[in-house]
């Protein structure tokens, strides 16, 4: 008779649980929003003037489902759930003189887009549409 090593067991335990993780989720419709369910959406994004060259824009729409999106050379692209969303822009610069840090050698990288863009943002959009065109002018 074959000796089974509990070692085993152990090894494939969280294959299982992801298993059984993805067999629940098929079972109740899928995972995720439905195609049917989602906006797609694009636009550009200036500051100062000027296209943000690297940074990031995120929707969040109803309170609860964030979806993000890079920004590259001004322009950007993603697929949000259908609703009000709430949105926030972020743009990364490396940071000069008394914005460096003291300890650290490192370049430390600051956004630069102020906190009414982002972190205390009122940006919102009703996203019902299939596709939509969301341009934004940001100013310091």
């Amino acid at each position: 008779m074959a000796h089974v090593s509990p070692n085993i067991t152990a090894r494939f335990f969280p294959f299982n649980v992801s298993l059984v993780g993805l067999l629940l989720c098929l079972s109740f419709g899928g995972c995720g929003s439905n195609s049917g369910d989602m906006v797609g959406v694009a636009g550009q994004i200036t500051f100062d003037g000027k296209p943000v060259e690297k940074g990031e824009i995120r929707f969040t729409v109803d309170g609860h489902a964030t979806e993000a999106s890079r920004i590259e050379m001004g322009k950007y692209e993603v697929n949000v759930p259908k609703g009000k969303s709430d949105i926030q822009i972020f743009a990364y610069r490396q940071a000069k003189g008394k914005e460096m840090a003291v300890t650290s050698s490192e370049p430390i990288n600051v956004n630069y887009i102020p906190a009414k863009y982002n972190t205390e943002s009122t940006l919102n959009a009703e996203l019902e549409k299939t596709n939509k065109n969301l341009d934004f002018t940001l100013m310091p």
